[in-house]
């Protein structure tokens, strides 16, 4: 199983994501996304934390 976190923040970038994990130590890969990514799984607030299975289906969001 792979676990992907996009981020959808206009400021920050590749290298401000890459940073962010870095100092976290997390483990899984980091993605920029884009306003489509927000529209295509109808999120509403990006504070939120959504998870998509392999299928594209919305299996978590708090």
């Amino acid at each position: 199983m792979s676990f992907v976190a996009i981020g959808v923040d206009a400021a920050e970038g590749p290298e401000v994501l890459g940073a962010y994990r870095q100092n976290n130590a997390y483990p899984w890969a980091f993605a920029v996304g884009s306003r489509q990514t927000l529209e295509a799984y109808k999120v509403t607030a990006t504070m939120a934390k959504y998870a998509i299975n392999r299928d594209g289906t919305i299996a978590f969001r708090g």
